[in-house]
């Protein structure tokens, strides 16, 4: 298990909505992913699995970039 602090955070899309992720933590083969995240809108922090983070949209990176 390790735990990784995200620095600079990474800016993400999670089920409440945009958000940064600041901390993520591996628990091991047998376990899903997890990302701690800081909602833009509420300042509310929540973990989420790894399953329901994606990167947030950035035409810079190419990320989500209309085809």
């Amino acid at each position: 298990m390790f735990i990784l602090r995200l620095e600079p955070p990474i800016e993400v899309d999670c089920p409440k909505g945009r958000a940064w992720a600041i901390l993520f933590r591996d628990l091991g083969h047998s376990h899903d992913d997890l990302w701690t995240c800081v909602i833009a809108e509420t300042r509310e922090i929540w973990t989420f699995p790894n399953s329901q983070v994606r990167a947030a949209t950035n035409y810079t990176f190419g990320i989500g970039q209309p085809r």
